[in-house]
């Protein structure tokens, strides 16, 4: 297990985070917030569903809706669990 998972429900995990690249292909942010892809209630471990992604992909991300915001930067949800998991485990 990756380091990063050590950090759960800790200021050094969303410091982690924030300073990793938006994971959105094209995006070259350095400031992210953690972007729950699963809901935290969905899952007991919902630390290993999280992604870095920008202020505005994050909000574009809940406000399209997940289906829609896939389609538009041409990724998959499942893509972006795969990017989850890299991270975490």
């Amino acid at each position: 297990m990756s380091n990063f998972a050590n950090h759960f429900g800790s200021e050094q995990r969303v410091a982690t985070i924030r300073s990793m690249q938006c994971v959105i292909p094209g995006c070259y942010s350095f400031s992210c917030e953690n972007a729950h892809i699963i809901p935290r209630a969905s899952t007991s471990n919902s630390f290993r569903f999280i992604v870095p992604m920008c202020q505005f992909h994050h909000r574009e991300y809940h406000h399209l809706q997940k289906q829609r915001f896939c389609h538009k930067y041409n990724i998959t949800h499942e893509w972006l669990i795969e990017k989850a998991l890299e991270i975490w485990i």
